[in-house]
């Protein structure tokens, strides 16, 4: 009795386990179909007149389309101020800022939220109509266990990151961070 007992228990979690494994692996995949797909031209053109663009070199910019597909595919964006759905070049230039920041880093693309609220005008997140987040905001955390608890507040943590992917600042701690250095990159 107690042998099929501890057999069914051992069936159990490794049935458990194999469908742990299998979703994860049907997500891999399904990511790197994604990854795959072309932007559309207005897609592209929406991109070329980012701001950022210039500061990286072919490699970094595939990554970036590549990640920026990845977001648009999983994740909801709606206009903080109407609500409504984004159109293309909106949900476009949502991406990308979402993306700017991962191109380097090993990225779950911003896991804990399934949607967002982006003010195009501003170029704020928020993950709750009425709640403003800075899309650097989400990222403080990750750099304060990596590079440093007391080196930089918060607010002074977004400004310097917006200031160095718009070229204007040169950070190391920064550069480590992002594992990127804008002034190497551009070509």
């Amino acid at each position: 009795m107690i042998d099929m007992f501890a057999l069914a228990i051992v069936i159990g979690l490794a049935a458990l386990i194999l469908t742990f494994v299998a979703l994860h692996y049907f997500h891999l995949v399904q990511r790197a179909k994604v990854k795959k797909r072309v932007l559309t031209s207005e897609q592209l053109t929406t991109l070329h007149n980012h701001p950022s663009w210039h500061l990286f070199n072919e490699s970094e910019r595939e990554k970036w389309k590549q990640q920026i597909n990845v977001f648009m595919h999983e994740k909801v964006i709606y206009h903080s101020k109407t609500g409504a759905l984004l159109g293309t070049r909106e949900k476009t230039q949502a991406a990308a800022q979402a993306c700017l920041p991962l191109i380097n880093r090993k990225t779950n693309y911003y896991g804990q939220f399934n949607h967002f609220f982006y003010n195009p005008d501003a170029g704020v997140f928020s993950n709750a109509a009425e709640e403003k987040i800075e899309w650097l905001e989400i990222l403080y955390p990750e750099y304060c266990r990596e590079i440093s608890k007391n080196d930089m507040e918060r607010d002074e943590f977004i400004q310097n990151s917006k200031k160095f992917f718009e070229g204007e600042l040169d950070s190391t701690k920064l550069q480590k961070f992002y594992r990127f250095n804008p002034r190497s990159s551009s070509t």
